[in-house]
């Protein structure tokens, strides 16, 4: 896998984070050429994020690494590494050791 042009970045907030893996959403959705994808990691853990297909084919993986706890927003601008993504349903998977989740998203040109 090669470099990403981007990281996760922290979110600071100052409120009690629960032991546990929120995926809060991803804006705008439906989204033209790029979203971002907010995560709220209760504890220290390994993520991985990936963007996956309607046919359930990884097309990006968004990041895939531990995360101390905090909120975390990722941009995403509908690329991967083979080029643009055309319009249609994607889908972003968060799992981690005792999460997982997927949740729709419309990519519209």
């Amino acid at each position: 896998m090669g470099a990403l042009p981007f990281e996760p970045t922290a979110v600071d907030d100052y409120y009690f984070l629960p032991d546990e893996v929120t995926f809060i959403s991803n804006y705008p959705n439906p989204f033209n050429s790029s979203t971002t994808i907010e995560v709220r990691i209760g504890k220290a853990e390994y993520v991985n994020i990936s963007v996956i297909n309607i046919l359930g084919q990884t097309v990006e993986t968004l990041y895939n690494g531990e995360l101390t706890e905090g909120n975390y927003r990722l941009n995403w601008n509908a690329q991967t590494t083979n080029g643009e993504l055309s319009t249609g349903i994607y889908f972003v998977a968060i799992q981690t050791n005792t999460f997982s989740q997927l949740r729709k998203m419309v990519l519209l040109k």
